[in-house]
């Protein structure tokens, strides 16, 4: 199958600094706990007996929180380095490699979706079709929790200058847009102040979504 460039260049990126990456990231999400705030309220609302899946799971350290919580977790990523480091640092989670856009489930088989900023390395024009393809992996009633960083919300998206890949900043209304077209619906959201990214003075945003019943 034909992998979309946009893919193949964080793959590449990742896979050049998975050491460094492996370090930094499990650090910064230790050290901030409103990153972390509604993870545990994803695994209440997980629908029981479906796994959840964390997508761009990276080197494994929410996949492994979510674990710890009681859930069946498979991480999915473009990293092939990344989940090399994964299953030798986190024996819980199952970890495969996969694209969130298209992912290698039946319909309605997910639980749970974490997407813990992995979304901004997706192209504005293509949000809508993966929230379509998350909403064909829910099973009814099922979460998913979205994370990233916002645009100003008279602009859809913004590039930035990511430190590993190519990315986007998604406005909160045109994320929200992409989703109700996609089946989907907010159901909660936790939006950080400037003053929380001390490096940009971006406003980070935490969606909760579902698939209805």
């Amino acid at each position: 199958m034909h992998t979309p460039a946009h893919e193949s260049a964080t793959a590449a990126a990742y896979d050049h600094l998975a050491h460094r990456y492996a370090d930094f990231a499990p650090d910064h999400y230790t050290r901030h706990p409103l990153h972390r705030a509604l993870i545990p309220t994803l695994a209440e609302l997980a629908l029981p007996g479906r796994p959840a899946a964390d997508l761009g799971c990276g080197p494994g350290h929410a996949a492994a929180h979510l674990h710890t919580l009681g859930l069946r977790v498979l991480g999915l990523d473009l990293s092939t380095r990344l989940l090399t480091h994964a299953r030798h640092t986190h024996p819980g989670p199952a970890f495969i490699r996969a694209s969130m856009a298209r992912l290698p489930l039946a319909p309605h088989s997910l639980g749970a979706i974490l997407a813990h900023y992995c979304l901004i390395h997706t192209p504005p024009e293509q949000v809508q079709a993966t929230f379509t393809e998350w909403a064909r992996a829910l099973a009814p009633g099922a979460p998913a929790l979205v994370s990233f960083q916002t645009q100003n919300p008279d602009q859809d998206s913004h590039p930035f200058d990511h430190d590993v890949a190519p990315a986007h900043r998604h406005s909160t209304p045109h994320l929200l847009r992409a989703a109700r077209a996609a089946g989907l619906t907010e159901t909660a959201r936790l939006e950080l102040d400037p003053s929380q990214d001390p490096r940009r003075g971006w406003v980070q945003t935490h969606l909760l979504l579902q698939r209805p019943t």
